[in-house]
């Protein structure tokens, strides 16, 4: 009976705490979402550092579970955004994926890659993907506040070697701004992918051509591309030297007429009995004639 009672006691306490819980809600106003959402992707190292919000910090190597912020520009180190201030050595929320960031910047505008500047605690814009980027400026430097804009970030985007979760990671945050900027009103089908053209700062719907797949399909096949190969269809150059043993060549498909030059050289014996030679003693059993230069 006594345990019994001592559970109805904790019951009726909880039951209090839990009341009480639901009036500071009724009391405080509306949930803030977006709050409750910056907790769920963040976590709270110390910082060895000063920081505002919305600083871009690195980890820490020296110091166990600790970040700070850097002057080099594209650190692949980066650890998040910092949602809030935090005096050195206290511990401080970072944002290290989401939404609508509130970053701090020197120079950005909308549909930027952004990645560590050489100011201490600010982000950078450029246009073109490279290492250590760790978010996409959503907005330019100017929005929410001066030298601020609101960010996608994502951690893994700044790796070199992504894991599945990574990649899981990204296209997700890719789909999410997709939703802001594509130029389109529906989503992909089939063989589509999602292009970002620079010129008009937009995300873009398009097909992916997978090219000819089969050798018949490809362009130029009469081009004599390839010169160390011989065509059946025209006149080559033979300088190598062909030795045709499996299939000999057969008579009519050798010439049967030897020209030899002024300069040329015959070894003895090479040549049949219809030609003389001039350093044998011969049988001429035809009239010649020298009409060039007639016999002494």
């Amino acid at each position: 009976m006594k345990g019994d009672f001592n559970m109805q006691r904790s019951g009726a306490v909880l039951s209090i705490l839990c009341a009480v819980a639901v009036l500071a809600l009724i009391l405080s106003g509306p949930c803030d979402l977006a709050n409750m959402a910056a907790i769920a992707a963040s976590y709270n190292p110390w910082t060895t550092v000063n920081l505002s919000a919305g600083d871009v910090v690195v980890y820490d190597s020296g110091t166990n579970n600790a970040v700070k912020t850097t002057t080099t520009q594209g650190d692949p180190t980066v650890a998040g955004v910092a949602y809030a201030s935090a005096s050195a050595y206290q511990q401080v929320m970072v944002r290290s994926d989401g939404d609508l960031v509130v970053t701090n910047v020197t120079t950005a505008t909308a549909g930027q890659w952004l990645i560590t500047s050489t100011t201490a605690g600010k982000a950078v814009g450029v246009d073109t993907w490279q290492k250590g980027v760790f978010g996409y400026a959503r907005t330019s430097a100017g929005t929410p506040a001066a030298n601020q804009v609101y960010a996608s970030i994502s951690i893994g985007w700044q790796h070199d070697a992504l894991t599945s979760a990574m990649i899981s990671d990204l296209l997700h945050n890719a789909w999410m701004i997709a939703d802001q900027y594509v130029q389109s009103a529906t989503y992909p089908s089939d063989d589509q992918f999602l292009r970002y053209d620079l010129a008009t700062k937009a995300w873009k719907m398009e097909t992916v051509s997978l090219g000819a797949t089969d050798h018949g399909e490809l362009t130029g096949l009469a081009d004599d591309d390839h010169t160390q190969y011989g065509a059946l269809a025209q006149d080559e150059t033979i300088t190598g030297n062909w030795v045709n043993t499996a299939n000999p060549w057969a008579d009519n498909e050798v010439a049967d007429t030897l020209t030899i030059g002024a300069s040329s050289t015959v070894a003895d014996g090479a040549l049949s009995a219809q030609v003389a030679h001039l350093n044998v003693a011969e049988t001429i059993t035809e009239n010649w004639v020298n009409t060039a230069n007639p016999w002494a």
